[in-house]
């Protein structure tokens, strides 16, 4: 869906410069302050901070194999989601971090990124992928429900893609019977927020640049070509307002009673209302990053790729949510509850 992310006082470009896949300087993902830009995604990573083709990071990190990933699906697939979620998302911790990991594989007309992947991730290709796994029999199915979660009706196309968390993360997700909003539930009876925005699909497909063409072989004309067909494909839609329930930051830091009432397994996106990631980008957000929460042994611990510290990661969530508290933008987290099929 792409993570976005902001340094104390620099607004992260996160999750949507995965887009752009533009070079930044001087940025930390949030969820840490993600720096995260994802959704081409349009979040869901917030903006992964944009690195060249092929891209990545020199750093050490784990490698996950697809056996592995075979093995634990046939040795859990009598456990719950969200034991499952829990398995998966703590398998991947130490995998790098990767700005625009995945894409409609070799038959993408734009983009041709693997359409999954085990050894690197940004914000929101780890949700979908341990959203995926956790409701998989065997790699087989794997493969058919992570088109599912990335894709309205499950269409490979960039089109199609649920480019932003929300007007097509969530509520395509949602639809599809995987998630649902549990902000109101685990604020109790403490205030819930409402971040307000507009967003505009034609204006985002019009400021996309060449770093979005990611076609191995092509050369500067046929990327300039695909470039603007895929400009064109967002000239049917129009600006879209969108409302985001939130738990004020301020909120939970007052009020620890409200991480009792967190699910067991949860994914929660990073809100910053009515937020333009950049001049360029084309059009105002209200999310910019997503992770997944575990709560276990009376605490809640948030799991995510975030390009602070170049992989998946963990740490508490309340330590994480005390890192945002500079930001003059995020605001709160929205929090979607899990769905058994």
């Amino acid at each position: 869906m792409y993570c976005l992310c902001v340094l104390a006082n620099n607004p992260i470009l996160g999750h949507y410069f995965r887009m752009q896949r533009t070079t930044f300087t001087g940025l930390i993902c949030p969820l840490i302050i993600l720096q995260t830009l994802h959704f081409h995604q349009a979040v869901a990573c917030g903006f992964d901070e944009p690195a060249e083709p092929g891209r990545g990071n020199s750093q050490t990190t784990k490698l996950v194999t697809e056996e592995q990933v075979k093995e634990l699906l046939k040795k859990h697939q009598n456990e719950s989601v969200s034991k499952k979620i829990d398995i998966f998302s703590k398998l991947f911790l130490g995998t790098r971090y990767l700005t625009e990991a995945f894409g409609e594989g070799s038959d993408g007309i734009y983009d041709q990124d693997p359409l999954y992947r085990f050894d690197a991730f940004d914000c929101t290709t780890y949700v979908e992928t341990v959203l995926a796994l956790s409701h998989s029999r065997d790699i087989e199915n794997f493969k058919s429900i992570i088109n599912t979660i990335r894709y309205a009706d499950g269409i490979v196309s960039f089109p199609f893609r649920n480019h932003f968390p929300e007007i097509d993360w969530i509520p395509n997700n949602t639809d599809a019977g995987y998630i649902f909003d549990t902000t109101a539930e685990v604020a109790g009876f403490h205030p819930v927020h409402l971040a307000e925005t507009s967003i505009d699909k034609r204006s985002w497909y019009q400021h996309l640049t060449i770093r979005s063409i990611q076609v191995p072989g092509a050369d500067q004309m046929e990327k300039e070509k695909l470039l603007t067909d895929l400009r064109a494909e967002g000239a049917g839609y129009e600006i879209k307002d969108v409302q985001t329930q939130y738990l004020h930051l301020r909120t939970m830091e007052n009020n620890p009673d409200i991480f009792k009432r967190f699910p067991a397994a949860a994914v929660i996106n990073v809100v910053r209302p009515n937020w333009l990631p950049n001049a360029n980008y084309g059009t105002t957000l209200n999310i910019s990053h997503q992770a997944i929460v575990i709560r276990k042994n009376g605490k809640v611990f948030i799991r995510h790729a975030n390009s602070h510290d170049k992989k998946v990661a963990e740490s508490l969530l309340i330590d994480e949510l005390k890192t945002y508290a500079n930001s003059k933008t995020i605001k709160g987290i929205n929090v979607l509850a899990l769905r058994s099929h």
